[in-house]
């Protein structure tokens, strides 16, 4: 049966902010596309764009999608018209009292595996635990931009934010249900976001575990796995340095540990020389091996391409550049694996 996907709710709120965040490598290039425009309505169009650019290509490849449809009065309705009049897209109708980044983004609403389904419990209010040869369960790992996953492989870091500006060290129970599932764990360092603003980068800088911000897990035409990292990465090292929390591990020192844990699982790590398009990492894989990433890259898709094969590598129109400047959002916060017994 082929696998249905939920495209977020076109819901764009555009707001100038007085400081901005990225992974701690890509900040310069989404200063660069702040520093474009700062107008609201420009930059709504400009999302618009990217929105309909990504809905756009998924037909184009034959994906079977659902818009989710949740705020009626708050819908961009002038993007949802052109999905369902022009281009004959289908809705997924979620309640409205459902909290909108949960349907805006839903990566984060639901993790789908092999016979598993991880939620939010923040967002879902779960009633059944079983059903149709699957467990249905609460987890951190139903906010799916915190793990990487491949049929029965996942990565996740080695914390988890609790709230904004905290975090802390992932437990054995985090994962135990994964365990269960024969599904193999890889535990990654902690990836380093850093504020910023029009005028600069901030002195403030802190620990995410959105690892696909920085990193994609795909399965290559050789059956193997691979993971593609940010040539740029930085990570947390948290060891006692007295009154500092943490220091950060450069690039280098990143990799190779990233390497050192992916090696022992049988994953290839890999890196682009360099990043054109911000969170250009945050592609989606399909379950026929072809790939959804954004244009604009060509260090990236010349080396996602290598891994998957040209003829499965397929690129957005338009480089998704403003989503991930005021949004911090790529195609895979959008694009999200749909769970059908829920």
């Amino acid at each position: 049966m082929q696998q249905l996907y939920l495209i977020g709710e076109p819901f764009f709120r555009p707001e100038p902010k007085q400081e901005y965040y990225a992974p701690i490598g890509q900040w310069e290039l989404c200063q660069r596309i702040l520093k474009e425009t700062q107008d609201k309505a420009a930059v709504l169009n400009k999302l618009r764009e990217e929105y309909l650019a990504i809905v756009w290509t998924l037909k184009q490849m034959g994906i079977d999608f659902r818009i989710i449809y949740a705020h009626g009065d708050q819908i961009d309705k002038k993007v949802l018209g052109m999905c369902v009049q022009e281009l004959g897209c289908k809705l997924a109708g979620f309640d409205q009292g459902y909290f909108a980044p949960s349907v805006i983004y839903p990566r984060d609403f639901a993790t789908v595996l092999p016979g598993l389904i991880l939620v939010n419990a923040e967002v879902v209010d779960l009633k059944v635990r079983e059903k149709d040869d699957y467990k249905i369960l609460p987890s951190p790992y139903g906010e799916g931009g915190r793990i990487l996953a491949s049929e029965k492989t996942v990565l996740i870091t080695e914390r988890l934010v609790i709230k904004e500006g905290h975090s802390r060290p992932v437990e054995p129970r985090d994962f135990a249900v994964l365990n269960e599932m024969g599904i193999k764990v890889g535990i990654l360092p902690f990836p380093v976001s850093r504020a910023f603003s029009l005028s600069g980068p901030t002195n403030k800088s802190f620990g995410n575990d959105h690892i696909d911000r920085v990193a994609c897990l795909i399965r290559g035409k050789d059956g193997n796995l691979h993971l593609v990292v940010d040539p740029f990465i930085h990570t947390t090292d948290w060891k006692d340095y007295k009154h500092v929390r943490w220091v950060p591990r450069f690039p280098k020192e990143s990799i190779e540990k990233i390497r050192h844990t992916c090696e022992a699982m049988g994953i290839r790590v890999c890196c682009p020389k360099t990043l054109g398009v911000p969170y250009s990492l945050n592609l989606i894989q399909f379950s026929d091996g072809r790939v959804l990433m954004t244009c604009g890259d060509e260090a990236v898709a010349e080396i996602i391409g290598e891994i998957v094969g040209e003829e499965k590598l397929f690129g957005t129109s338009i480089p998704i550049r403003f989503f991930p400047v005021w949004a911090y959002a790529g195609i895979r916060c959008l694009v999200s694996e749909a769970p059908m017994i829920l």
